[in-house]
């Protein structure tokens, strides 16, 4: 069971992990072709690396699927496109609000929301979802050739796979802007899921977005580790959930705990929590909770 591999969920740790000291063997300086002789990048240059990075890769691209992804969501048992796009807009208005109502209640948690000034968040919400639909269409093009199909509806109806790539997505252009007034686990909080949702797909985000700086990359490892170090044992975590289904025999004591994560809340309860009115609602499509786990 790939549960097994965790650490104790009895363990306690007082901070989160430190990044590593070195970048992992996959992205040394040699495998880059870099001399080992050159300076070390300054928070400066890696801040410049990052931000051009954004702005000439992913800055270009439109922010709607491309005729590639179009052709995969429109290949599954119905067309898909109209969802992918509803469930995108809500979640990333929820990450990056254009008007703050002060307070907000997302899946029975009080949170205070962060000002943002509406062009900012704009914009944010544009690098997301050009981001987003970049690396999507790179998995359904393994997956594809994996499953050697075309339809892809068991990834593409995943409720919380497409979740967890929107907190993925919003998170690199977080830390790209080096956002204080966001910081994780907000994205969490704000779309519905849980840390051990995310830590199952940081893997595979890095892995199809190959165009990822290295400063990235490392950020993303530092998240996963502190995801699985901490966070998801948390009592409200999904992990909890897997785990009953993995190992029924634990149930009983992950139910006395009280340790179960609470259903994901639906795009209508989140677009409500964000002022969207009750006419505007009615044009989106009836898009509930999916369990199905990725």
């Amino acid at each position: 069971c790939k549960y097994e591999s965790f650490a104790s969920p009895t363990k306690t740790v007082t901070s989160p992990p430190s990044p590593p000291s070195s970048p992992p063997a996959s992205i040394t300086h040699n495998n880059l072709g870099l001399s080992s002789s050159k300076m070390a990048p300054t928070p400066v240059s890696i801040t410049m690396t990052t931000a051009k990075w954004l702005r000439t890769v992913i800055g270009p691209l439109p922010p709607k699927p491309s005729p590639e992804l179009q052709h995969f969501l429109s290949s599954c048992d119905r067309d898909l496109t109209e969802d992918v796009m509803h469930r995108a807009n809500i979640i990333l208005e929820a990450i990056f609000p254009s008007s703050i109502p002060g307070e907000r209640c997302i899946a029975g948690s009080l949170q205070t929301a962060t000002r943002m000034d509406s062009i900012w968040a704009e914009q944010r919400r544009a690098e997301t979802l050009k981001l987003y639909y970049r690396v999507l269409v790179a998995m359904c093009r393994a997956e594809s050739q994996t499953l050697h199909s075309k339809n892809l509806t068991s990834l593409l109806t995943n409720e919380r796979f497409h979740r967890c790539m929107l907190a993925c997505s919003a998170e690199l252009v977080l830390a790209t802007h080096k956002t204080v007034t966001m910081m994780f686990p907000a994205v969490l909080e704000r779309t519905g899921i849980t840390a051990f949702d995310l830590s199952k797909v940081i893997e595979s985000f890095v892995r199809h977005e190959e165009t990822l700086p290295r400063e990235l990359k490392r950020h993303l490892n530092s998240l996963e580790e502190r995801l699985l170090e901490s966070l998801a044992w948390e009592r409200g975590s999904s992990m909890y959930n897997s785990l009953i289904v993995a190992k029924p025999s634990l149930g009983a004591e992950i139910n006395r705990l009280g340790l179960l994560a609470e259903p994901m809340p639906s795009l209508d309860t989140i677009a409500l929590q964000q002022n969207i009115t009750a006419g505007s609602l009615q044009s989106l499509p009836a898009l509930q909770k999916h369990e199905t786990s990725s």
